[in-house]
């Protein structure tokens, strides 16, 4: 074997043992992968009640307020998504809820499907298990202005759908609610509460708040009444926004020898910027998180061990959503989308949590990539090694030849000299 096959061996031993170790593992390497979590803002807000626009159309108060949500939730959506919202509870109408999520969303470039009733809700729920529906924002329309959840059948058929938007939410999908009503949330977090127990003009931002809600003002928040706070067990949600004047959470402790009542403000918004509801977000699949560095294991193979072109391919557009019974579909008015922030790069949701490592590559697949490897680079060594060895040993048997030649000519010229 040449010098050049057995370096050829061992380096490409090398590239599958790297390859297999560069591989990113998902989960430990077993079961479903944690949630990556999605943008969700809840309040115990009625803004949907205290709004309208201006003679030029424009969102004012509550329904400003809805917009500005709206530019924090959409663009730190991450699931697959056709660019609507799915309102439910709600029907395109004037001055009500309906109207106000409209015009919130035609200034963020979204057209939204509205949902209105239990059996539409119910057939929504059912249509988003199936993927024939494929919005960016879930929007619960709340019960504090007209057209909203105002009737049983939609609070059971909120209650029957908490699971799937849990599963929206920790796909990367949005969410955003007002009002009192939050059934639906109770039956996914059961020790957690609402207290009807509101006020105005009182909120302030969290720190949490204030990353997770940039584009919103104090002005903002305050822009009416609220009616709802949170108590109890909130899961993966934080609190971004609180109340100076209302008090939550009380419970009793002993402070040097004296027992005395320690609350805190009421949480009147919670959510974040990337949340799971029932869960603490896996940092390790935030896609905003920095990507490790990748060693591809051959030429022709990506970093996640499955064939590539080299090529980028082309997004596909998403397919026409189905209409769903109930469903009424109101395109966006001619206004510029939202744009993105730099450095955020979108794709299809295509993880199937079957806990695999390297996108798609089995586990097993990888150990024996690596062992392959390993055995490339012993044998190229014991070969290599064999080599030395044999060179060494003519080496040992030209030296004594090499030394009575050179005697010979000594001799030669001594005599010579003679």
């Amino acid at each position: 074997m040449s010098r050049f096959l057995r370096l050829a061996l061992a380096l490409s031993g090398a590239a599958l043992v790297l390859g297999a170790i560069a591989a990113p593992m998902t989960n430990g390497g077993g079961g479903a992968s944690a949630a990556i979590g999605g943008p969700v803002i809840l309040g115990g807000d009625d803004l949907t009640d205290h709004g309208g626009v201006d003679i030029d159309g424009n969102p004012l108060a509550g329904w400003l307020y809805m917009q500005r949500a709206l530019e924090n939730i959409e663009p730190n959506v991450t699931r697959s998504n056709d660019g609507s919202i799915a309102a439910l509870g709600s029907a395109e109408d004037g001055g009500n809820a309906g109207e106000a999520i409209a015009v919130a969303a035609s200034k963020v470039g979204m057209t939204v499907t509205y949902y209105d009733g239990g059996p539409a809700i119910a057939d929504f729920f059912s249509e988003l298990s199936k993927g024939n529906v494929d919005p960016a924002i879930i929007w619960v329309a709340g019960n504090g202005a007209g057209t909203d959840i105002d009737e049983q059948e939609e609070i059971d058929a909120l209650i029957a759908g908490a699971g799937q938007i849990n599963s929206f939410v920790n796909s990367g999908g949005g969410l955003m609610s007002h009002g009192t009503e939050y059934s639906w949330l109770q039956a996914l977090l059961p020790d957690s509460t609402t207290v009807n127990n509101g006020s105005e003009d009182d909120l302030y931002f969290t720190p949490e708040g204030l990353v997770a809600l940039p584009a919103l003002t104090d002005s903002d928040i305050n822009a009416g009444p609220w009616h709802n706070y949170f108590e109890g067990d909130l899961g993966g949600l934080d609190v971004l926004v609180r109340s100076e004047s209302r008090q939550a959470n009380c419970g009793e402790q002993t402070v040097e020898a004296q027992i005395v009542q320690e609350c805190e403000d009421a949480p009147v918004v919670i959510g974040g910027a990337r949340v799971s509801i029932t869960e603490e977000v896996d940092d390790n699949n935030d896609p905003t998180a920095t990507p490790t560095s990748c060693i591809p294991p051959l030429i022709g193979y990506r970093c996640d061990g499955n064939p590539g072109s080299g090529t980028v391919s082309t997004p596909v557009p998403p397919s026409p959503v189905a209409t769903v019974a109930g469903a009424t579909v109101v395109p966006a008015a001619t206004a510029t989308r939202v744009s993105q922030p730099l450095g955020i790069i979108r794709a299809p949701d295509t993880g199937d949590g079957s806990g695999t490592l390297g996108g798609s590559t089995p586990l097993a697949t990888l150990i024996i990539v690596g062992l392959a490897g390993m055995a490339m680079i012993a044998l190229g060594a014991k070969d290599f090694r064999r080599s030395r060895l044999v060179l060494r040993r003519n080496e040992q048997n030209e030296r004594p030849r090499i030394v009575r030649g050179l005697s010979v000519v000594a001799r030669s010229i001594v005599t010579s000299s003679r």
